[in-house]
């Protein structure tokens, strides 16, 4: 594969990254998300230099950033995602909802899987303990 990458764009501080930060100048995104967190900071001052005008989030900032602003639709997808878990691996509703929120931790999503866990907007359990066998739906 042959990548041109444009000589304005500053080398970040790991250069195998260089063709990410082109692809972000010359397609001038407005957000890019990255799961690095120092590298969302290297990146974004790269980005500053060439003045692109691009935000550069950390994926749990953005997630965060999307579930205080659209929290039904964060819900929403949350529920579908533990269906998807439930229907594709045959898991039970607990077990892919635990499944979910730890493969968003792995990803780098600490904080929203745990606002996934704690905030009544999210919740799709029932019951006083958080935990029931059959999914809450309609609320939002």
């Amino acid at each position: 594969m042959i990548v041109f990458v444009d000589a304005n764009v500053p080398c970040p501080a790991d250069p195998n990254d260089r063709h990410v930060l082109a692809a972000a100048v010359g397609g001038k995104v407005d957000v890019l998300v990255t799961r690095e967190r120092e590298g969302a900071l290297d990146f974004q001052r790269c980005l500053d230099q060439v003045d692109a005008g691009t935000t550069v989030l950390h994926v749990d900032d953005c997630l965060l950033m999307l579930a205080d602003r659209h929290p039904a639709l964060v819900r929403a997808r949350y529920r579908d995602q533990i269906r998807y878990h439930r229907a594709r691996l045959g898991l039970g509703e607990e077990t892919a909802a635990d499944l979910t929120l730890e493969r968003l931790e792995k990803n780098g999503a600490e904080r929203f899987a745990f606002r996934l866990r704690t905030d009544e907007r999210f919740r799709v359990w029932g019951g006083s303990a958080g935990r029931e066998s059959r999914l809450q739906v309609g609320v939002g």
